[in-house]
């Protein structure tokens, strides 16, 4: 019996011993997988315009935080937050790919004249509810896509298209689009002085995917961005 519970004792010894040198070979390969992926983002991003990437942490494991020095127009800051799965999930990848998020977070150089909401799977609400302002927004439906969102504004043509642009190239993988001036009041009545990427109301957020999401489309990502927060502005 003594000799039965240690061979039994020795296999289970061993079995951990392989289930933990295992987790430590996951764990090693997502942090590379994770640290690659940053870096060739950052760089994407710092090709992207004519300004420089200037980083606030990463890209490590975690991924990073950066933003544009100087904040390409019409932004006077535009923040890139990329958030990958953790590196212990590594083996589990092809069941996370939708949990790495890519995050675009930008101050308008003025507050939008024109705003627009949607997010991925929710159907939009706020022009459903009571009040005058509710009664500003108007629900609007891309037939191509059968996608619903909510613009506001007395100017909004650009900014419908320029949305339906950026759903057409980054659909499935776009989940936010967020256009709103409300973050301008919040900023006033907080007093804000200091921008934090993670923290600060701002016009823009926008949230994709970034698993699948080519390094190659950066460029054209940050493009979007910029033409729909022109298209915010036009009065």
């Amino acid at each position: 019996f003594v000799d039965s519970l240690m061979v039994t004792s020795q296999i289970f010894l061993t079995i951990l011993a392989v289930l933990l040198a295992l987790y430590g070979l996951f764990w090693l390969l997502g942090v590379r997988h994770n640290r690659r992926r940053g870096r060739l983002f950052l760089m994407a991003f710092n090709d992207s315009t004519g300004a420089t990437m200037a980083v606030h942490f990463g890209p490590d494991a975690r991924g990073f935080v950066a933003y544009f020095e100087p904040a390409p127009a019409p932004y006077v800051y535009l923040a890139v937050l990329f958030r990958p799965s953790p590196p212990q999930t590594y083996w589990l990848r092809p069941l996370l790919l939708r949990r790495d998020r890519l995050y675009l977070r930008g101050i308008l150089t003025e507050p939008p004249r024109n705003e627009l909401i949607w997010t991925r799977g929710r159907i939009p609400d706020r022009a459903a509810g009571h009040g005058p302002r509710a009664q500003l927004w108007q629900r609007k439906v891309h037939h191509t896509t059968n996608v619903e969102f909510e613009l506001r504004g007395s100017n909004c043509g650009a900014l419908e298209n320029g949305f339906r642009a950026l759903h057409m190239r980054f659909s499935p993988l776009l989940l936010r689009v967020n256009l709103l001036g409300d973050a301008a009041i919040e900023r006033r009545l907080r007093n804000l002085h200091a921008v934090d990427a993670r923290n600060t109301p701002v016009d823009l957020q926008l949230e994709l995917t970034a698993a699948k999401l080519p390094a190659e489309e950066i460029a054209a990502l940050v493009a979007q961005a910029r033409a729909l927060g022109r298209a915010a502005l036009l009065g």
